[in-house]
């Protein structure tokens, strides 16, 4: 799959002046927008996309539209049950060592202004998944 993902580098993230934006980082990353902290798993880094991948599969109205596997890094749309509003959702895995790992995820509205708290709700919703999916995997 084509994508644009290639130059994309969380390290160089600028996010926009609008507040319709959301970033989790992994635990100790010093990045300046960083609104919590991604949790720790203690799972290597296929078995954390795996996972991910089953919770994001589950989410509805959700595709997959950009790939790049060799950097871990992956983008999705979802789009709001009534009026179709389109977010997009890039995540990037990361190995934290001794079989450890966690991830960057950036959930940003295409359109407007405010978004009223989607995209922190939906992290917050998507990494308590992920959470429940480890522990029980």
């Amino acid at each position: 799959m084509q994508s644009s993902l290639d130059a994309f580098d969380f390290h160089k993230l600028e996010v926009p002046r609008s507040p319709n934006w959301y970033l989790a980082c992994p635990p100790g990353a010093a990045h300046p927008h960083c609104r919590e902290a991604s949790p720790r798993y203690e799972v290597d880094l296929p078995r954390l996309r795996s996972q991910f991948f089953e919770v994001v599969s589950a989410a509805p109205r959700t595709a997959l539209i950009a790939d790049l596997p060799a950097g871990n890094r992956f983008r999705f749309i979802q789009k709001s049950r009534l009026f179709k509003f389109v977010d997009e959702v890039t995540v990037e895995f990361v190995p934290l060592g001794e079989g450890a790992s966690s991830l960057y995820i950036f959930s940003q509205s295409r359109r407007g202004w405010w978004d009223l708290g989607v995209n922190r709700r939906r992290i917050r919703r998507w990494l308590r998944r992920l959470s429940a999916r480890v522990a029980t995997s």
